[in-house]
């Protein structure tokens, strides 16, 4: 007789971990020829750039709003003269805790206290108390409680005080004008329009002011929600303002949808360059995080020139897709 045991042992079975770790600019990435700084960086839905020199360097840093209520943080670590962004975070101050809707950045020195605020999402203020430096934004108020005419953003001094006054862009394509009655430290918005020049862009209006022909007054430009941008030329001067509608189509520009302009001199030549934040609409894939267009003109005569649709991150739009490669050939 034979006999046949069978020893039944238990055999541990555990999955194997693999540790991910999330590589942002490790591995270049080329797109049409232009190196982006920050390839892997998150994505971003209908972004709004605004620049400022947040570390106090003497060189332009980069917020990018979003719909989400996240702010978008690129550090330059290059110079006044050639840029070279580096992603630091996709929630900038835990911005999103407190604000879940659209927001368009802008860093002004509303305070007069010589370090750069905030103001964001349906004219949010947050107050620096920190320092040049180092920032430390801190809620403060609403600068005017206006709803859905509140959209987007933008300070200027508007009356050639020496004061901000506001501007924002609307869910119906107008533009609402406040003055500020404060002063530099004090500041007090009223609402002077709610219509700014009867301007109708048809729907997110995105306001952004910028003395394009250095004729010492400031030209309008508006993105709107079509993705184009609408440019108004000041045919009068820094204190009589009066707005010409030049084109509805400035330059061709068509980003899909939500245009959002915004002007700097990112390469310190003197002249104004133009980057246009965007949302990759279902109609019209226009794809990237923002679109970059280098003025190889000069401060009087501008001549942009389109350089990339991806200028900080490789942003492919709505239906992105992931695949598992050993890039490293490891």
């Amino acid at each position: 007789m034979v006999w046949i045991i069978l020893l039944l042992m238990p055999i541990s079975l555990t999955a194997q971990e693999f540790p991910f770790q999330q590589e942002i600019d490790t591995i270049p990435v080329v797109i049409a020829g232009f190196d982006l700084p920050s390839p892997f960086a998150p994505g971003m839905y209908a972004s709004t750039p605004g620049f400022g020199d947040l570390d106090y360097d003497g060189d332009y840093d980069v917020l990018i709003g979003q719909w989400t209520g996240h702010v978008t943080y690129f550090q330059n670590h290059g110079s006044t003269q050639a840029s070279q962004f580096k992603y630091v975070t996709d929630d900038f101050e835990d911005l999103s805790a407190q604000w879940t809707y659209m927001s368009n950045p802008n860093l002004v020195d509303l305070d007069n206290d010589s370090d750069l605020d905030l103001v964001y999402g349906y004219s949010r203020f947050y107050r620096n108390m920190g320092t040049p430096e180092f920032c430390d934004f801190v809620y403060d108020t609403v600068l005017i409680p206006y709803g859905n005419d509140v959209l987007n953003d933008e300070l200027v001094d508007f009356d050639n005080d020496g004061d901000y006054d506001l501007f924002c862009g609307g869910y119906y394509g107008n533009i609402l004008y406040a003055i500020n009655i404060g002063s530099t430290a004090e500041f007090e918005f009223t609402v002077i329009s709610e219509n700014f020049f009867d301007i109708d862009v048809g729907s997110f209006s995105n306001p952004e002011f910028c003395d394009i022909d250095t004729d010492n007054d400031f030209d309008l430009f508006i993105g709107n929600g079509d993705g184009k941008i609408w440019y108004y030329r000041n045919d009068g001067d820094s204190v009589n303002y009066n707005f010409t509608l030049v084109t509805h189509e400035w330059l061709d520009i068509d980003v899909g949808a939500y245009a959002s302009p915004e002007f700097c001199d990112i390469d310190g030549d003197g002249d104004f360059d133009l980057f246009v934040g965007l949302e990759a609409s279902e109609t019209n894939q226009c794809l990237g995080d923002v679109y970059f267009y280098e003025n190889i003109g000069t401060s009087q005569n501008y001549n942009f020139q389109y350089i990339t649709s991806n200028y900080l991150t490789m942003d492919i739009g709505n239906h992105a897709g992931q695949r598992l490669v050993d890039i490293n050939a490891d």
